[in-house]
C-alpha cells in the first residue's frame, strides 16, 4: 500500500499539499524553523490529524524511539527472518557502528546515539518510514551512508519520509516539500524544481557592447540539422547573430551559464 495525501493542510485556511507515493518513493520535508516539518511528520505517521485532507498510509509504520542506552548497538540489531546477519551488518556499518557495535550506547559520543536511535527502525521492515530531523543529530560524514540505507530499504517496498535542515540531502530524494509557514509553497519531484528554478542569469565580460549583443542576439538564430551539418535561419535582422555563430564571438571573453544548487533554490521558496 502506498502513501497518499489528498488535500492535506496543517491550517484551516490556505494552501493544502497533494501527493502519492507508491513503495520505492522518498520524500523529503524541507522548511525553516518553525515551517511544520515535525507536525507535517506526525500527520504523515498518524501521530496527529491534519486540519484538512485525507491520508492513506501502510498498516506498519515506523518511527524511532530512544533506544535503551544499556546495551550494545549490536543487540538492537538482533531480528528474526532470513538474512539478519547479513541485514544487521549493512545497518551498522551504513550507520557508523560497525566499528562500536560491542560497545555499551550511554559511553558513546552523541552523534553516534542518535544513530542507535535508528538501528530497530531500518531493521524492522516498516512499510513507511518516518524520520523527524533524524539524519541531522548524526555524524556528518555518516549522513549520506544513513541516506543510502533508506533508499535500500525503500529499494525493498518501503516509503521513506524525511524532515532534514541539511538540504545537501534533498538532492538525494525522489520528492521534496517545501514549506513556509505551516503552509506548502512546492510539492513535486526534486528534479521539475530544480528545472524550473535552477536556471540563473549568464555572466558575460566584454570590451565591447557589440560582444555582449553578439551573444545574446544568436538565441534567436534557429539552427536545424541537415544531411551535411547545421543550417543557421536568422529572423528579422539577425543576420549578424548568423555569422557570429560561424565565425566566432569576436571579444567576448568567457560566458558562463550559473545554475543555482538545490538548497539555493530550496532558501529562495522558504
Amino acid at each position: 500500500m502506498g502513501l497518499v495525501l489528498q488535500e492535506v493542510a496543517l491550517a484551516r485556511t490556505g494552501a493544502a499539499l497533494s501527493l502519492l507515493l507508491g513503495p520505492g518513493h522518498t520524500l523529503c520535508v524541507v522548511g525553516r524553523a518553525g515551517a511544520g516539518k515535525s507536525r507535517l511528520l506526525r500527520v504523515i505517521a498518524g501521530a496527529e490529524e491534519p486540519d484538512r485532507g485525507v491520508i492513506e498510509r501502510p498498516d506498519h509504520v515506523a518511527v524511532p524511539e530512544p533506544c535503551n542506552r544499556r546495551v550494545r548497538p549490536q543487540d538492537l540489531s538482533h531480528r528474526r527472518g532470513a538474512n539478519k546477519a547479513l541485514l544487521a551488518t549493512e545497518v551498522l556499518s551504513h550507520l557508523g557502528l560497525w566499528d562500536v557495535r560491542q560497545r555499551i550506547i550511554s559511553e558513546l559520543a552523541p552523534p553516534q546515539i542518535a544513530a542507535c536511535d535508528l538501528v530497530e527502525t531500518f531493521m524492522s521492515g516498516a512499510g513507511l518510514i518516518v524520520l523527524d530531523e533524524h539524519f541531522d543529530r548524526i555524524d556528518p560524514w555518516v549522513r549520506m551512508e544513513a541516506v543510502a540505507l533508506l533508499t535500500d530499504r525503500c529499494a525493498h517496498g518501503a516509503i521513506g519520509v524525511v524532515a532534514t535542515n541539511q538540504l545537501e540531502i534533498a538532492s538525494q530524494f525522489d520528492f521534496l516539500a517545501v514549506l513556509k509557514g505551516g503552509q506548502p509553497v512546492y510539492v513535486g519531484s526534486v528534479a521539475d524544481l530544480v528545472k524550473s528554478r535552477g536556471q540563473r542569469s549568464l555572466v558575460i565580460e566584454s570590451e565591447r557592447s557589440m560582444g555582449v549583443r553578439a551573444l545574446v542576439d544568436p538565441l534567436l538564430v534557429g539552427v536545424a540539422k541537415t544531411e551535411s551539418g547545421y543550417k543557421l535561419t536568422p529572423g528579422p535582422g539577425q543576420e549578424q547573430a548568423a555569422r557570429l555563430l560561424r565565425d566566432g564571438y569576436g571579444d567576448v571573453h568567457f560566458v558562463v551559464s550559473d545554475e543555482k544548487s538545490l538548497p539555493e533554490i530550496i532558501l529562495s521558496l522558504a
